[in-house]
């Protein structure tokens, strides 16, 4: 199935490790992702723990590590929100955040 993925927006707030898991063992090779969850993201009703690629260095490290080790990419990035506190700028975090979890 090297043609078909898995939004994360799917599994709705799943925590990260256990989603890229979740893709290999079902033969998916790509996935999508956000660079953070947070009291705005209503997807979440299981109360999975929120997180921030922005402010957590070493969650991206284990990300980065778990998509080698299972050889999944990320080959969509979404949820990129611009909020009036941060404006573009904190898009540009963002990108620069996933950009980093999908370097080989």
């Amino acid at each position: 199935m090297d043609d078909v993925g898995i939004e994360y927006q799917t599994v709705l707030g799943y925590p990260l490790l256990e989603f890229v898991h979740l893709a290999a063992d079902l033969g998916c090779h790509a996935i999508s992702m956000k660079a953070r969850t947070g009291p705005y993201n209503a997807a979440n009703p299981y109360g999975y723990a929120d997180f921030s690629f922005l402010d957590d260095v070493g969650a991206r490290r284990q990300m980065a590590a778990a998509l080698q080790e299972r050889d999944v990419a990320i080959s969509l990035a979404e949820g990129f929100v611009v909020l009036a506190v941060e404006g573009a700028r904190g898009v540009l975090a963002q990108v620069r955040a996933k950009r980093e979890d999908s370097a080989p």
